[in-house]
């Protein structure tokens, strides 16, 4: 089952920050060359434009490989707390014998909401990096 591209930008925080700084930076630079002003500024938020949305995509093919070929435990969520649109799950797992206990950065949706203290969940593992994971039920 592949993970679902709309979840994933709706709720990984760093994957929808890039796509909403490089989406911004690129109306800034139609406006610019537009109204005929600030060409030499133009440049430069063009290449940060470019820059963000290369990011985003790096950072949402690293979500997919872990989310397609991670490695699959049970965890359990261990705090989460929410400002307004965004905030962390912390969560903890077991691989190997070994007890991880890491957060992931998301935004505040109907899905993360749920994710309260003491809830069993499905992890998927980065194979290479188990100090990496995501909660599965989040992407799918």
């Amino acid at each position: 089952m592949k993970p679902n591209i709309r979840k994933i930008l709706l709720t990984e925080y760093l994957t929808f920050f890039f796509l909403i700084l490089g989406l911004t930076l690129a109306g800034l630079v139609i406006i610019l060359i537009v109204i005929n002003e600030a060409i030499g500024f133009a440049v430069v938020l063009i290449l940060l434009s470019i820059a963000s949305i290369f990011l985003m995509v790096m950072r949402y093919n690293y979500l997919n490989t872990v989310l397609e070929k991670g490695i699959e435990v049970e965890g359990k969520v261990t705090s989460s707390g929410f400002d307004e649109s965004r905030g962390r799950i912390n969560f903890t797992y077991t691989v190997d014998n070994q007890e991880y206990t890491v957060g992931n950065r998301v935004l505040k949706n109907r899905r993360t909401r749920k994710m309260e203290k003491d809830k069993v969940i499905t992890v998927l593992v980065d194979a290479e990096n188990h100090e990496k994971a995501f909660i599965k039920e989040l992407y799918f």
